[in-house]
């Protein structure tokens, strides 16, 4: 039984995250560190979720605190990101759920429905509740797939008659697919979480293009720990495990700025470069296999022993042969 009643508002974020770089894959920790940023919190909310309630936050109020909640079914896939903000002066918290997955997966809303009922069990375990507060769940998809799954649980249930709808469980959740957004429509937006998306929409060799934009987008930024963060998570694009923190570019110039976006550029197409060349020696090798065992086959080898000297095992040079 419920003891008390809450009367502050507890929206909760479910962001799913899905990493399928044209130029080079980021490191999974990167939007969680992005959204480690209260600055970035404000910029999905004012930006991304279209809603009155959002005008009515008091956003020097947001506080991050130490998350307890964990799936121990997910957590190795899952992170978790916690805020306390003020609405109406009245506290409530943000909760976004930050999960790594490379396909658009058809059960998102069963399992949407099923991370707030997990939630709402944690609360009644610490707290007492008269009423449970409102949850409001958001995806972020940025894959390249065309999301096609219903933004309702209620929808995947197949129903015959209307006398059981209203029986049918139901739990809409707010969608924010980036790859249907245009890239005019992020530039408009004119912040740096625009910028990290418009980035996750550029094709490979787009990013050139689109540099000036990157480093006017930068520049107009008046919170520097924003503008590190965004360099940081750039830099992610050329190098995830040697980069170098980089520190201080509050005071950065549009000139400054559109020299650190093209290095970094160029960083990128050696790199490709060379994973080209590494990939055209592998290619290269497999070709010489290839042609070396339609040459043992032609003198008469046995299976077995072409698959010794190739590498190749016995199924793969029988659809060899056959093509």
């Amino acid at each position: 039984m419920f003891c008390s009643r809450l009367k502050g508002l507890l929206i909760i974020f479910f962001i799913k995250f899905t990493f399928m770089k044209k130029t080079q894959q980021i490191h999974d920790s990167g939007y969680k560190y992005i959204f480690s940023h209260k600055g970035f919190i404000k910029q999905l909310l004012q930006s991304f979720v279209p809603m009155n309630w959002v005008r009515e936050i008091d956003f020097n109020e947001m506080e991050q605190i130490n998350s307890s909640f964990i799936r121990k079914n997910l957590k190795n896939k899952e992170s978790d990101v916690i805020y306390k903000l003020s609405y109406k002066n009245t506290p409530f918290y943000l909760y976004l759920l930050i999960e790594f997955q490379s396909t658009v997966d058809k059960t998102m809303p069963l399992r949407i429905l099923s991370y707030v009922i997990d939630f709402y069990e944690e609360l009644i375990k610490k707290e007492k509740f008269s009423e449970l507060p409102e949850v409001f769940p958001v995806l972020i998809y940025n894959g390249n797939e065309k999301w096609t799954v219903p933004d309702n649980m209620a929808h995947m249930i197949s129903t015959h008659t209307k006398e059981l709808r209203e029986y049918l469980p139901s739990l809409k959740y707010h969608k924010i697919i980036i790859n249907e957004f245009t890239k005019d429509s992020l530039i408009k937006i004119k912040n740096l979480l625009a910028g990290i998306f418009l980035t996750e929409n550029l094709k490979e060799g787009e990013l050139e293009n689109y540099q000036k934009i990157l480093a006017e987008i930068l520049v107009k930024e008046v919170d520097s720990q924003l503008k590190e963060a965004f360099v940081n998570w750039f830099c992610r694009l050329v190098d995830n495990e040697n980069i170098k923190p980089i520190q201080d570019i509050s005071h950065i110039t549009l000139e400054e700025a559109k020299t650190m976006f093209a290095q970094t550029i160029e960083k990128i197409k050696k790199s490709e470069r060379k994973e080209g060349i590494k990939e055209g020696i592998k290619e290269g090798i497999k070709e010489g296999k290839i042609a070396a065992a339609f040459k043992m086959r032609e003198e008469g080898m046995a299976l077995s022993l072409i698959s010794k000297i190739t590498g190749f095992s016995e199924a793969q040079l029988k659809k060899i042969f056959k093509n």
